[in-house]
């Protein structure tokens, strides 16, 4: 009797310990989809506070951010932190200037920039450049936000932009939509993402 309630117990044992790996297992899969959830909607966040940010300068100032002086396509984003232009109230953002970059801005908690450029929402059909399709007259252009997802994501940045274009465009591809993906440099290591916002108030 005292070997089979041993053989027994033995048995009881290793269900357990079956069941406590099998939870161990799910647990931790159920974390780290938790995790990356958390990360895709702290970029989600970021997009629709700029989009908000923006919103509420052009409102407040009834005029376009300045072109970046020396950069083609390119808006002085840090006009949304700081400007002397009658009617701004900011600041719009929750945001430090950038390092590296004075016109890049960096929001709290997070190892991405951004900057924003004037790009034509037609459909890009070139995914290696650093911009979309250039404005020029008679095409619709819009404020685009820009940023390295590998600053942030690191290995997993290819697999942040099809998740966010997922998201956001319902994997319409990425050369459309809402939300753009060019590849820097032509590798699949450095996906650009690049969030249409408001359409310029003066078109080319």
């Amino acid at each position: 009797m005292f070997n089979k309630k041993g053989a027994m117990f033995g048995l009881d044992a290793r269900i357990a310990l079956a069941i406590f790996g099998a939870l161990s297992v799910i647990s931790g899969a159920a974390l780290y989809s938790a995790i990356q959830e958390a990360k895709v909607v702290k970029v989600l966040t970021i997009f629709n506070e700029f989009e908000k940010s923006l919103t509420a300068y052009l409102l407040d100032t009834g005029s376009d951010i300045q072109n970046h002086k020396s950069s083609s396509q390119e808006k002085l984003t840090l006009e949304l932190l700081e400007s002397a232009k009658e009617g701004w109230k900011g600041p719009y953002l929750s945001a430090e200037k950038d390092a590296v970059e004075e016109h890049f801005i960096r929001p709290s908690d997070t190892g991405l920039v951004f900057w924003v450029y004037f790009i034509s929402n037609e459909d890009w059909g070139n995914t290696t450049s650093s911009a979309g399709t250039t404005c020029t007259s008679g095409k619709t252009c819009y404020y685009f936000l820009k940023t390295h997802l590998n600053a942030e994501f690191g290995d997993n940045a290819a697999a942040m932009a099809a998740i966010l274009d997922e998201r956001i465009d319902g994997g319409d591809g990425y050369d459309k939509g809402k939300l753009r993906v060019n590849w820097y440099g032509g590798g699949t290591s450095n996906p650009i993402a690049f969030y249409q916002m408001m359409p310029l108030l003066n078109q080319p």
